[in-house]
């Protein structure tokens, strides 16, 4: 069934709004490229029709960052198709051989262009979507390290804490720790 755009789709569930990006991917539409500029227009010509502006406040309860607030326009797409699979697969223990299998080329071809598409390796951007992922469950939630590097598809707990404490400068716990003292 096609839709007339411009179209919004509500998830009630953050697995079902992947499914609907994964959809729009396949499909050759680009979100939230074309969705961000669609909305942008609405939003400038409903601004115009309004003849009251109205200010509201509405206190935060903090920032969500998903997959739309990292995005880089890639004009290879053999790395943008490798760099999805990444986000959508990261939390599954993936590692660069899945990658590879994903988007098949070399690894040499495939590091290569990543680095020159992203400056960072695919390794490293695997590990940087698993430890995003590891602090906003350190944030959200009150699970186990133990626990969320097995969401976050760590094998050993020890590994988390070290990859971590490399990254951030901190260990998960003092970060969780900083994170509850900053939002109380």
């Amino acid at each position: 069934m096609a839709l007339p755009k411009p179209v919004g789709i509500l998830a009630c569930y953050d697995i079902r709004g992947q499914q609907v990006l994964e959809a729009c991917g396949q499909a050759g539409i680009r979100v939230p490229d074309e969705a961000a500029e669609i909305l942008s227009q609405l939003m400038v010509r409903k601004g115009k029709s309004m003849s009251q502006k109205s200010n509201y406040l509405i206190e935060s309860l903090g920032v969500a960052c998903r997959q739309s607030t990292d995005l880089v326009e890639i004009d290879d797409p053999k790395i943008s198709e490798a760099l999805r699979f990444i986000r959508n697969h990261a939390d599954e223990g993936i590692t660069v051989a899945d990658v590879l299998k994903a988007v098949p080329m070399s690894s040499t071809l495939l590091e290569r262009r990543f680095k020159e598409s992203l400056g960072t390796t695919p390794y490293r951007q695997i590990l940087k979507i698993r430890l995003s992922k590891v602090k906003t469950l350190q944030i959200t939630t009150k699970l186990s390290i133990s626990e969320i590097a097995d969401r976050c598809g760590f094998d050993y707990m020890e590994y988390i804490c070290v990859a971590f404490k490399r990254e951030t400068g901190q260990t998960p716990s003092d970060f969780r720790k900083a994170s509850s003292a900053s939002v109380s």
